[in-house]
């Protein structure tokens, strides 16, 4: 289903996930010409692999978890 980035969504310092017991991290949601949503992490993390789950907070708040393709 489409999805689409609020304005004030935008401007959010947001932090991610890809592992349940991994800390979470600064990130930042991009929407591409195309509608896809891209996460672009603070620093680069190992093993990050396609078909894991990342999940994106606004403080304690659970706002979009996803697929990762690449």
């Amino acid at each position: 289903f489409p999805v689409t980035i609020d304005s004030p969504l935008k401007s959010k310092k947001l932090t991610c996930q890809i592992r349940y017991r991994q800390a979470a991290f600064p990130c930042e949601l991009i929407e591409d010409s195309e509608g896809n949503i891209i996460v672009y992490f603070s620093h680069p993390h190992k093993s990050v692999t396609p078909g894991q789950f990342v999940s994106v907070f606004d403080g304690n708040e659970l706002i979009f978890s996803g697929a990762i393709f690449e």
